[in-house]
């Protein structure tokens, strides 16, 4: 079964996206925390 994404998650991704391919130098690795505060994920 696959799922669709949520609009709050489609909108993350495409601003994750576009910040990506805007600033190749961004440092992701500062929102890896974000994937496991359970304030972040609720």
């Amino acid at each position: 079964m696959i799922l669709e994404p949520s609009n709050r998650v489609q909108k993350l991704q495409t601003a994750l996206q576009t910040q990506a391919k805007g600033s190749p130098g961004y440092r992701f690795d500062l929102l890896y925390d974000k994937r496991y505060r359970k304030d972040v994920l609720e």
